[in-house]
């Protein structure tokens, strides 16, 4: 059972990756659920679903599944695998419209997508599939508008038999999707200089765009030449799906930094990581002229004289300034 849970983290992991690649996304589901060993209707190791998962982005229309099995399907003794995503209803997950994978358990390689908001109301594609432990383990992925923008809220799964469907080997029903959680931050663009010596306060933009609650964000702030800044760490108990988080800093800068300094800050919270950066740039206090004017005191003025014995009035001469 240890295989099953490691192969079952590949839906989260591939999902939270296609997450922190696209800007702004979110919207990011996941159902993953054990079956019992045994509980099928057939005897051989292909017909039994040990476990079974699917993971979507309504927004770029990507959905990841997975199953695991009892044993490797041998040739001919497969089983056809329908792995879906659907709407809850009085009989369980069991309403339009659904999404999912179609696939023979013991080809390795051949898997359709499928989605429907109706009968005969059908979309359907290609799947990359791949396969691990033999075939016990098995993976499905396709990205299409035909799958975005759907609010599935549970997983379902079945195995048939390949030439008759009516014949069910194992059943996975109504499992209840989770939102996953996303992060992004900011930091705003100053414009304006910071005088040597002063304080300014910098806003940090802590933002949850996913479905998800986001626990135990941890930020900090790396150090700088330069740079004084509190707080340098902070820890964000909880940001609930769409809202942000704003984390005042206190910042200040000295000639050590010289005239700009990158104010670069990140957070983390389990695997999922994000990072912002700003330029803030120092103001130095103007240097004031030498008292008297000139450089050092020296330099000459042109000044009048009186001329006392009143004879000429008077005569301009050159002095000190």
């Amino acid at each position: 059972m240890a295989r099953i849970h490691i192969a079952l983290l590949t839906i989260g992991l591939a999902l939270a990756g296609t997450l922190a690649g696209a800007t702004g996304a979110g919207a990011a589901f996941m159902a993953e659920t054990e079956d019992p060993s045994g509980d099928s209707t057939g005897t051989l190791p292909g017909h039994d679903l040990l476990g079974a998962g699917i993971g979507f982005d309504r927004k770029t229309g990507l959905m990841v599944g997975l199953i695991a099995l009892r044993g490797t399907p041998e040739p001919g003794q497969g089983a056809f695998l329908t792995l879906y995503a659907g709407m809850m209803g009085p009989g369980g997950c069991d309403r339009y419209p659904i999404g999912g994978f179609g696939s023979y358990t013991d080809n390795e390689y051949d898997a359709i997508w499928v989605q429907e908001d109706g009968p005969g109301d059908t979309r359907s594609g290609g799947a990359d599939k791949s396969t691990e432990s033999g075939a016990a383990v098995q993976t499905f992925e396709a990205r299409a508008k035909g799958l975005a923008g759907k609010r599935w809220n549970c997983l379902g799964a079945f195995l048939t038999d390949p030439d008759d469907s009516s014949i069910v080997y194992d059943t996975i029903q109504t499992v209840r999707f989770r939102g996953l959680p996303a992060i992004s931050m900011r930091l705003p663009e100053v414009r304006r200089p910071i005088p040597l010596g002063k304080r300014r306060t910098v806003k940090l933009v802590v933002r949850n765009p996913g479905d998800g609650p986001l626990r135990n964000v941890r930020l900090r702030v790396r150090r700088a030449r330069g740079l004084k800044v509190a707080p340098r760490r902070r820890l964000i108990e909880a940001i609930r799906p769409g809202r942000r988080k704003v984390i005042r800093l206190r910042v200040r800068l000295t000639r050590a930094g010289g005239s700009t300094v990158d104010l670069r800050a990140s957070a983390r919270a389990g695997k999922l990581r994000a990072e912002a950066d700003t330029w803030l740039r120092l103001k130095l206090p103007k240097k004031k002229p030498p008292k008297g004017g000139g450089s050092g005191g020296s330099g000459v003025c042109v000044q009048y004289f009186p001329d006392l014995s009143g004879e000429s009035g008077g005569s301009l001469g050159m002095v000190p300034c």
